[in-house]
C-alpha cells in the first residue's frame, strides 16, 4: 500500500498524539479538534495496544527480539509502523495537513518529534463515568471487576435509572473503587513524569499541549483556540462546537445507558459515600493533591 505524504494540494502531512485516562475527555478532545478543517484525528487507534506486544517481545529473553542491539531495531521497526499507520488515516479527510492518533492511555512517545495532547481529569469524576461505561458494557475489562459487579451490573440493566434512585450504591463495591481510583493515579502520575521530561528537551522536537478537562468546560473556546494555535493552524477556521458534533460543552441531559452519559464537573459528589472517599483517599489521594484538585487530603 502506498502511504501518502501529502495532501491533495501538495502540503506535507504532519502528526499529533492525543492522550489520557479513559473517561477524562479525549474523545471530546479529538471531536474538538476534527473541527478544523486542516485537522484530521479518528477514532482510537491501534498503537498502545501495539506498543505493549513490542515492549513484552523486548523484554522476553527467549526471543531473538531481546538480544543484542535488536530491541533498538524493534523500535525502529515500531516507530516507522506508527508513522505509517497514522499517515495512512489521510484518507478519511484528505485535505487536511495535521492527522491525529488519539489513544486513552498514558502518555507516552510512538513518533519522535511530533506534537501531544495530553488530558486530566479529576479522578473522581473519572471513576465515576468510568464505572457508569463499564456497568453500560457489563464489564468487558473482565475479571476479577466483572464478577464483582455482577449484582450492581444486573441492576442497572434492569432499570438504567437505579443508581439515581440509590446513589451510594455505584460505590460500594470496595475493590472496584479501589482499582479504578488506584488506575487513575498510575497514569495520571505517569504523564506527569512524561510531561516534565519533553518540557525539558528530553525528546528533541517533541512538544507538549498539557490540557484540563474542567477548564475545558468553562473555557471550551479558549482551549479550543489554545489547542489550534498550538498546532499552527487558524483559530478562526474552525467550526463552532455544537451538540450535533458531540462538542459542546457537557450534555443537555444525562442518560446512564450512553456513552456521553454526563460530562459534567464534580459529578462523584451525587454518588460519594464515606467509604468511598476513604478508598479514593488511600489509592490515589496524593494524586489528587499533586495534580490540584485538592490541597489535602481533608475532603
Amino acid at each position: 500500500m502506498n502511504i501518502a505524504m501529502h495532501t491533495p494540494d501538495g502540503r506535507p502531512y504532519q502528526m499529533f498524539f492525543i492522550s489520557g485516562h479513559m473517561r477524562s475527555g479525549t474523545t471530546w478532545v479529538r471531536n474538538l479538534m476534527n473541527l478544523h478543517p486542516d485537522i484530521n484525528t479518528q477514532s482510537e487507534g491501534p498503537l498502545k495496544l501495539l506498543s505493549r506486544a513490542v515492549a513484552e517481545a523486548k523484554r522476553s529473553s527467549w526471543l531473538t527480539s531481546s538480544r543484542d542491539d535488536m530491541p533498538a531495531v524493534l523500535d525502529a521497526l515500531f516507530e516507522r509502523l506508527a508513522r505509517d499507520y497514522t499517515l495512512s488515516l489521510a484518507r478519511y479527510k484528505p485535505d487536511a495537513q495535521w492527522i491525529g492518533d488519539h489513544t486513552s492511555e498514558n502518555l507516552y512517545i510512538t513518533v519522535p518529534g511530533c506534537p501531544h495532547f495530553n488530558i486530566i481529569r479529576d479522578g473522581r469524576d473519572v471513576v465515576t463515568s468510568w464505572t457508569f461505561h463499564q456497568l453500560r458494557l457489563r464489564f468487558l475489562i473482565g475479571e476479577p471487576h466483572r464478577t464483582n459487579m455482577a449484582a450492581l451490573t444486573e441492576r442497572f440493566h434492569a432499570d438504567p435509572e437505579h443508581f439515581a434512585k440509590r446513589p451510594a450504591d455505584l460505590f460500594s463495591v470496595e475493590p472496584w473503587v479501589r482499582a479504578a481510583a488506584r488506575g487513575w493515579a498510575e497514569v495520571v502520575m505517569a504523564d506527569l513524569e512524561m510531561i516534565a521530561r519533553i518540557e525539558a528537551g528530553e525528546f528533541p522536537g517533541t512538544t507538549i499541549c498539557p490540557l484540563r478537562y474542567e477548564r475545558c468546560i468553562t473555557e471550551t473556546k479558549a482551549e479550543q483556540r489554545r489547542m489550534y494555535e498550538f498546532l499552527g493552524v487558524d483559530p478562526d477556521a474552525a467550526a463552532e462546537p455544537s451538540a450535533q458534533t458531540k462538542t459542546s460543552a457537557g450534555f443537555p441531559r444525562t442518560n446512564p445507558m450512553w456513552f456521553y452519559r454526563s460530562g459534567k464537573v464534580g459529578d462523584w459528589k451525587n454518588y460519594a459515600t464515606d467509604d468511598f472517599r476513604r478508598w479514593f483517599k488511600e489509592e490515589a489521594g496524593e494524586a489528587l493533591v499533586r495534580t490540584g484538585y485538592e490541597q489535602d487530603l481533608n475532603w
